[in-house]
């Protein structure tokens, strides 16, 4: 399953499901999402028990709980006290709200199967099958438990999931988004990001996932590594800082190939304009920085004479071109700088793109 594909499972679907997929795809985001939109779709307010301090309106509240598994132990949710009856065990609030027979939400458990100690694999099977956490607490039936992990091929601390309790669920291998949706995910969410890292991966879309060899100090590349790099890039214009940048996101090899591409030598839009015959010249970097360069100007590209001849050109024999153009500008500008004329001539291809 693709991670985008995660929005369309009804909350009978996702309940009691592990999502198993690489580090860095999105699946902790794309997760906190479903249960945003299902609070908004039942007229509920979200709330994210690890940060909200008024959590007492239950029957006005969807709940949200990331439990991230390795760092919580059983004496964490129940707490013994004595009392003139004896030892009792105490359950957190946070997670005693969620035992409220009117009380709605999502438990989500991350790093599942990175569990190593025994006790806390109990702990969350025990969550798992059948709702209970700790001695006597049991979650309301309208609580949604989700789970997610690493493949042990990505995580040195990855550990089997025992057979009972993958039948008793359904585990669901995820595949990482695509580049182009990627793209998409950034314009959506982050407004201030080097585009240039885009058209960087549109040419090379073999350094998108990389797995890393060993367990070191280097990073590696991921979805999140280049969500994280395009942001910090922004108006960064230090090439030493770049390079640094670069290397401590996505690791020294990528980072290298990635620091080079910056530098490729690239024709001026004007005079690609005057001669648009060079394209078939240039090669894979110097055409996807000449895109980004056409999407970061494209109000005054339009106005060039020959311009809309190429654009024209290029929605019949490079429509792939022209759609990743268009994307690549700044989509809180993009109506302003395609301008009318142009929205109304190629409206086929900007029917996702401009709203």
């Amino acid at each position: 399953m693709k991670i985008t594909q995660i929005d369309g499972l009804k909350p009978v679907s996702i309940n009691r499901c592990i999502f198993i997929g690489p580090p860095g795809i999105g699946k902790t985001e794309q997760i906190t999402r479903y249960a945003q939109a299902l609070a908004e779709q039942r007229k509920l307010k979200f709330i994210d028990l690890r940060s909200e301090k008024d959590i007492d309106d239950i029957e006005h509240s969807f709940y949200y709980l990331r439990i991230i598994a390795p760092h919580v132990f059983p004496e964490d949710v129940s707490i013994p006290r004595m009392t003139d009856k004896g030892i009792e065990f105490f359950t957190p609030h946070i997670i005693d709200v969620l035992t409220h027979p009117k009380s709605q939400g999502l438990v989500f458990i991350d790093e599942l199967n990175n569990v190593q100690r025994s006790d806390q694999r109990v702990l969350f099977y025990s969550l798992i099958q059948e709702g209970e956490i700790g001695w006597g607490a049991k979650l309301n039936k309208d609580i949604l438990i989700v789970s997610a992990g690493n493949p042990p091929e990505w995580s040195s601390d990855a550990v089997p999931l025992p057979n009972p309790l993958i039948n008793r669920t359904v585990v669901i291998n995820i595949e990482p988004p695509s580049i182009d949706e990627w793209i998409d995910y950034m314009e959506k969410y982050h407004t201030d990001w080097d585009r240039r890292v885009a058209v960087f991966l549109k040419a090379f879309p073999q350094y998108f996932m990389k797995q890393p060899v060993e367990e070191d100090l280097k990073n590696y590349a991921t979805p999140r590594s280049w969500t994280n790099l395009g942001t910090r890039l922004y108006y960064q214009e230090d090439d030493d800082l770049i390079r640094d940048l670069s290397m401590g996101t996505i690791g020294p090899e990528i980072a290298g190939f990635f620091v080079q591409f910056l530098k490729t030598r690239t024709p001026k839009i004007s005079e690609f304009v005057s001669n648009p015959e060079m394209w078939n010249a240039l090669n894979i970097s110097q055409q996807m920085l000449l895109l980004y360069q056409i999407s970061q100007n494209f109000k005054e590209f339009r106005e060039m004479r020959g311009a809309m001849d190429i654009l024209r050109r290029w929605q019949k024999t490079q429509r792939d071109d022209l759609i990743l153009t268009i994307k690549l500008i700044p989509k809180a500008k993009r109506k302003q700088m395609l301008g009318a004329d142009f929205i109304d001539e190629f409206s086929t291809e900007l029917v996702n793109y401009v709203d």
